[in-house]
């Protein structure tokens, strides 16, 4: 397994650690927590957080088709054990997609942006830099919190 794993074991550490982070103090505060505060939290300076975020995005494969197909993929095997159920395939694929546009909706304004110049207009992250007037950094940066956003939405919906 490991071996199919193309992420190295510190951005692997770094990663559950922000992700830990950003969950925690979004409980403490009530809020989406900042920059400065997960660095704070987390022991880093803002540079070394936005260094760490940029190397995870850099290898980040996750897309709208992968959080679909998981998302099918748990409501097939539920299904499955329940030999009383008949699922129409295409109901269920079409009340996926839209738990993903739900879940879209509840992006910030800036993530939504990204998302769609990212996924709709097949901009890269320096196109999209240009257009919002922001570093490609920080387009990674947003990109990356969106997809997470995302990813946890669409694991509740799969009820794992």
């Amino acid at each position: 397994m490991r071996k199919q794993n193309w992420l190295t074991n510190r951005a692997w550490d770094a990663q559950n650690k922000i992700s830990q982070g950003r969950k925690y103090l979004e409980q403490k505060l009530l809020r989406e927590p900042t920059d400065a505060e997960l660095a704070e939290y987390l022991g880093i300076t803002e540079q070394q957080l936005s260094q760490r975020i940029v190397e995870i995005a850099s290898v980040d494969t996750i897309s709208f088709e992968e959080m679909i197909e998981q998302a099918w993929e748990g409501v097939i095997e539920k299904s499955m054990d329940n030999s009383k159920s008949h699922v129409d395939n295409d109901l269920l694929e079409n009340e996926l997609r839209g738990e993903l546009a739900k879940a879209i909706d509840c992006l910030d304004q800036k993530e939504k942006q990204v998302i769609s110049l990212y996924y709709y207009e097949n901009l890269n992250l320096r196109e999209i830099g240009e257009v919002l007037d922001i570093s490609q950094q920080r387009v990674s940066q947003i990109r990356k919190k969106a997809l997470d956003k995302l990813y946890e939405k669409m694991k509740e919906y799969r009820c794992d």
